[in-house]
Parts: C-alpha cells; sequence; structure tokens
C-alpha cells in the first residue's frame, strides 16, 4: 500500500477530485489546511498572510495502482 498526498489550492479541490474519480480512484480523505509554500506568504499593504489555505487529499491505493494514479 502506498499513501498518496497533495496539497492543492481550495479552487482546485473538486477538480482534482472528478479526475481522480474518473481515473478509477473514488475515495479520497480531504483535509482543510494552512501553510505557506515558496511564496512565503502573501503581502497586501503593510499585512503579512504567511498562514495561506489549503487542502489536503489523502488517497491509499495498492502498490500495482502506482503508475495509473
Amino acid at each position: 500500500m502506498l499513501l498518496i498526498r497533495a496539497i492543492v489550492r481550495p479552487e482546485k479541490k473538486e477538480e482534482v477530485l472528478a479526475e481522480l474519480s474518473k481515473a478509477g480512484f473514488p475515495a479520497a480523505t480531504v483535509v482543510d489546511v494552512v501553510g505557506r509554500g515558496k511564496q512565503k506568504g502573501i503581502r497586501m499593504g503593510g499585512m503579512l498572510y504567511d498562514e495561506i489555505p489549503k487542502i489536503l487529499i489523502i488517497e491509499a491505493i495498492h502498490d500495482e495502482e502506482r503508475e495509473n494514479i
């Protein structure tokens, strides 16, 4: 078994889940998370927002499904 984790922007969640389902992977665990990437946050005016909303999608798959996902 493999555990695959993907962190995506909230606006991409439905698209990613739809594509996974189309590819034969309908089951997923979805968690709201916050974080930052290479951008180190977003500066708007004088404020720095470094906890940006993200979505964590987790898939547990069999080893032989590795290439398909």
